[in-house]
């Protein structure tokens, strides 16, 4: 292979929308090798924009997702105000051309780079023509008659609305972490957990209980998840990630596990008592095994 092609990009979440893209960018690849050319930290971040948990998928995460979905290669530039302040010329010159050997450049409609995003399609075609590139813009991909977009998929989260997440994702929306020790609350009330800590910049789901399975040890399992701040307790400063993993028993102190949410069962709530709190939780795991059980999604 010789060059590359292109599809620069945040591709956060890599959705049903980013996927378009890089099928069409296996039609198109002919020579060169298809590269993804992505940034960290998110650009909004570093704009002041966005704060907290925002991110879809971890910088891990993404470019994992971006190889499984035959990606040859993933470059990351390290957003900062040198970046930031590049103008489009400059950047299309002296990074994508003279540094990456761009070939082709394939991008949305939607897309913009460079200072002030001044970057549009008008310039694309003028830098493309300028240095032989071939330029290749797509149309926003829809479900529905509505774009894919990342913001409309953390829209969905944060109302806790997970299975029509996973639609625009094209996969279960998904928190890993490695578990740490938390109070022995859940032993308690006899639901055992394992507490999760999760990377600060990963968008966390709304506040509820939901139905999840669980990856660990190169294995599945079903379970249900709690996300929330333990408001019938003593209110926890952070929002806490705990799930009980049925039919499994031992110590998971230091494991990492993946939790992909299936369905939300409820909001989160405060209850008068311990004992009501209990008795809730014995029915949400009656639903959870119940939403598991009638699934048909192939989860793991």
């Amino acid at each position: 292979m010789s060059g590359r092609t292109i599809l620069p990009g945040t591709f956060d979440g890599v959705h049903l929308g980013h996927r378009f893209l890089l099928e069409k960018a296996k039609e198109v690849v002919g020579d060169t090798r298809i590269t993804v050319l992505t940034f960290n930290p998110h650009p909004l971040f570093l704009l002041g924009k966005i704060k907290g948990d925002f991110l879809l998928t971890t910088q891990g995460e993404k470019e994992e997702l971006l190889r499984s979905a035959g990606v040859d290669e993933v470059i990351t530039l390290p957003f900062d105000d040198t970046l930031r302040n590049m103008s489009p010329d400059v950047f299309w010159k002296e990074i994508l051309v003279d540094t990456l050997k761009m070939r082709k450049i394939i991008v949305g409609e939607d897309f913009r780079f460079g200072r002030n995003r001044e970057g549009d399609r008008d310039v694309i075609a003028k830098l493309g023509s300028l240095y032989k590139v071939d330029v290749l813009v797509f149309p926003p991909f829809k479900i529905g008659g509505k774009i894919v977009k990342s913001e409309e998929i953390r829209k969905l989260l944060r109302k806790g609305m997970v299975k029509e997440a996973s639609k625009l994702l094209g996969r279960l929306y998904s928190l890993r972490g490695k578990v740490v020790r938390g109070e022995g609350l859940g032993h308690k009330l006899g639901c055992p957990t394992a507490n999760l800590e999760i990377p600060s910049e990963k968008l966390k789901p709304m506040k509820g209980v939901y139905a999840v399975k669980v990856k660990m040890r190169n294995s599945c399992f079903n379970g249900i998840c709690y996300i929330g701040n333990r408001p019938t307790l003593s209110p926890e400063r952070e929002t806490v990630c705990e799930v009980h993993i049925f039919d499994i028993k031992g110590d998971l102190l230091g494991l990492t596990m993946e939790i992909l949410f299936l369905e939300a069962i409820r909001e989160e709530k405060k209850f008068p008592s311990l004992e009501e709190l209990s008795r809730q939780i014995e029915k949400d795991i009656l639903e959870a095994q119940r939403i598991l059980l009638t699934s048909d999604i192939e989860a793991c």
